[in-house]
């Protein structure tokens, strides 16, 4: 392999690590700190032992005569290619500084939407394995001990709804291996659907689920462009980097076409054609390709992204909760008329 495309063997930071990285790296050269220096630091106080390997090995490129700029490129599969590749950029403009506090900025915003999407998450999957548990608790435990209080207390036949959750329950009990499959499968083809619709078309158009992909891709998309043009990287370049770390294909080939249509199109129409930005957006980049203060519209139309995602997740969570207390209705009419009609018999 050449040395052009050696790579050095270091596991591949979290989203966590990334962002200490850039924290660590950003403190000590937005300080006016060597470079080496930082380096020096880094590799003597940082917390993480990827972060210390990286530095030591960075230390020793730089001793044995190889600019930062060159040698931070052999980390592609450790910290990123868009990360490294923006740090080769801003080493080479002098912008390094700003590069590592504008990436570390873009990567804290980006576990934010994270976090913010694995809480909304938590609550529906709380509700859900409540509403088994009592489920479960009710066909095993108190429907068949009405049954048999109701049995011997009337002597009579069970009524019609508790006689079939007795052989419900016999049933599900008798399969119970059975049940356990067809669930774990059902689990894992849940799974298997949900990592497509992130990825693919068919996620992107579904409603208000569509809409969180869709500005959670451009979100990155956005910021990452951003900083790679203020970098000084040419608008092509920063297109086909800025598409790279994408989750959904379908968002990522529209937008690396535009990387083409550049050519013959402002970059206004090109993002346009896309259908994925607003007018209020193509507005400003419009205005920002005129005036030459294009730097300042990506800034604005990342941010105005940001906002609008936020706003996504809070109208999705809006949506679940209605649905989960139909849901429960639903159960508790089914289940709970059931068991109170038995009771009244008594």
């Amino acid at each position: 392999m050449g040395k052009d495309n050696f790579q050095y063997n270091i596991p591949k930071l979290s989203l966590n690590e990334r962002i200490n990285f850039f924290s660590e790296f950003h403190s000590y050269l937005g300080s006016s700190i060597p470079l080496t220096t930082a380096l020096s630091n880094m590799q003597t106080y940082s917390n993480s032992t990827k972060i210390k390997r990286i530095a030591i090995t960075l230390l020793r490129e730089i001793d044995n005569g190889e600019n930062f700029a060159d040698a931070i490129l052999k980390f592609k599969n450790t910290i990123g290619n868009v990360y490294c590749n923006l740090m080769s950029i801003g080493a080479q403009s002098g912008e390094l500084p700003k590069i590592l506090k504008d990436i570390h900025s873009s990567l804290k915003k980006q576990r934010t939407t994270l976090y913010t999407l694995i809480r909304a998450s938590i609550y529906p999957a709380i509700l859900f394995i409540m509403l088994i548990g009592a489920s479960l608790l009710l066909l095993f435990f108190i429907a068949p001990r009405l049954a048999n209080q109701y049995q011997n207390a009337t002597g009579e036949a069970l009524t019609e709804n508790m006689n079939f959750l007795q052989n419900l329950a016999m049933g599900l009990s008798s399969n119970i291996f059975f049940i356990v499959f067809v669930f774990v499968l059902i689990i894992i083809s849940a799974v298997r659907l949900f990592k497509y619709l992130l990825k693919s078309e068919l996620g992107v158009k579904l409603p208000v689920i569509g809409a969180v992909i869709r500005y959670y891709n451009l979100s990155t998309f956005s910021k990452l462009l951003a900083i790679a043009y203020a970098a000084g990287m040419p608008i092509t370049h920063g297109i086909l980097l800025a598409c790279e770390p994408l989750t959904n294909g379908f968002i990522q080939k529209k937008l690396f076409k535009c990387s083409t249509f550049i050519a013959k199109h402002s970059l206004a129409d090109s993002f346009a054609g896309t259908g994925f930005f607003t007018p209020q957006m193509i507005s400003k980049l419009q205005a920002g390709e005129q005036t030459g203060g294009l730097d300042e519209a990506l800034q604005e139309i990342s941010s105005e992204i940001d906002e609008t995602l936020e706003t996504v997740i809070v109208s999705a969570l809006q949506m679940l909760e209605p649905l989960l207390m139909l849901i429960i209705a639903v159960f508790v009419v089914i289940f709970g008329s059931t068991l109170m009609n038995t009771i009244f018999m008594l």
